[in-house]
């Protein structure tokens, strides 16, 4: 981008660049240039491509309030750039937004795709002339339009938590999960959970579904407490970050009285076991699957849609130590 003298390029780091090719002797490639000059005619572009990432969890005064969300955007944002293409944030909140609104604020016909970033099944949804674009959903497999999904891969996640807590030497295993990230997922950490279950061959525990809408703080802790009591468990795995907290908000220490991993952590924590979700790694790659979209042009409902899923990454952490060495 800097050596094609793009403006989305600090001027200082612009100069700094094509001054160094300058010493190297760089000199671009003609047949280069002319393929990427035909690809250009050929896709009808006559600007930057501009892609948006749309979500519904986050309102205009307050972006970028949760670190996951933040993390996907940024890296959507990052890859776009990377690959020359302009990149935009736009948050429906509040009430459903009409239509004509939504179209007016992505203005078709300078918007060329949308990421459909990880709206919050509980809130307002979107409704659009989806053949109007290319689309890439980052988590929401919930909702229309049928496309592309780029997501963490919530069964993997839950099988290496029910694997790594029987390896730390729990045996009666409890998963709190969100209401609204078991319904974004189609229910994959609950899925996750009952295969681990079956394949470990570990008593059967119900799990409780958390509530982020209908509770507040409080109330979750005291469903939290009630039904770890009422089935004796060791330890809990939950996809809320605050699990640790809402525990000792019910009267439960971790880990004197109980061990818990998060399933949903957003960077390595030495005080919170649990898997690391890579979250700015899915923005990364929705934004490159879009980037395909647009360069073959690809738009609405692309036949069939692909799924690509993100691994997380196991993290040991003091909430949840070695069975045999937990203080009675």
């Amino acid at each position: 981008m800097a050596l094609r003298g793009s403006g989305r390029i600090p001027a200082a780091t612009r100069d700094r660049i094509q001054q160094i090719a300058a010493r190297i002797g760089y000199q671009q490639d003609p047949v280069m240039q002319s393929l990427a000059a035909q690809r250009s005619r050929c896709s009808g572009l006559h600007r930057e491509p501009r892609i948006v990432f749309v979500t519904n969890r986050w309102s205009t005064d307050e972006l970028g309030t949760g670190v996951f969300l933040r993390e996907f955007a940024d890296g959507v944002r990052h890859q776009a750039e990377l690959m020359g293409c302009a990149c935009d944030l736009l948050p429906v909140d509040g009430e459903k937004p009409g239509h004509a609104e939504i179209e007016r604020q992505l203005d078709p016909a300078q918007t060329d795709g949308i990421i459909i970033g990880a709206f919050d099944p509980q809130l307002p949804g979107l409704d659009l002339d989806w053949s109007r674009y290319a689309v890439v959903k980052i988590d929401s497999a919930f909702m229309l339009p049928d496309v592309t999904l780029v997501a963490n891969d919530q069964l993997q996640i839950a099988r290496a938590a029910f694997y790594n807590a029987c390896r730390l030497g729990y045996r009666r295993i409890g998963m709190a999960v969100g209401q609204a990230e078991e319904e974004s997922t189609r229910s994959l950490y609950s899925a996750g959970s009952y295969v681990a279950r079956e394949e470990l061959q570990i008593p059967d525990v119900p799990i409780l579904y958390l509530r982020e809408h209908q509770d507040d703080p409080l109330a979750s802790a005291r469903r939290l407490v009630n039904w770890a009591r009422e089935h004796r468990l060791q330890i809990v795995l939950s996809s809320w970050s605050s699990i640790r907290d809402l525990l000792g908000a019910g009267g439960l220490q971790v880990p004197r009285d109980i061990a818990c991993m998060c399933l949903c952590l957003n960077a390595p924590d030495p005080a919170l076991a649990g898997v690391i979700q890579h979250h700015f790694v899915v923005g990364q790659k929705a934004a490159e699957a879009l980037a395909l979209l647009i360069m073959r042009r690809k738009r609405g409902l692309a036949t069939p849609s692909a799924t690509t899923y993100v691994v997380g990454t196991w993290q040991d952490g003091a909430s949840a130590p070695p069975c045999g060495l937990r203080q009675p």
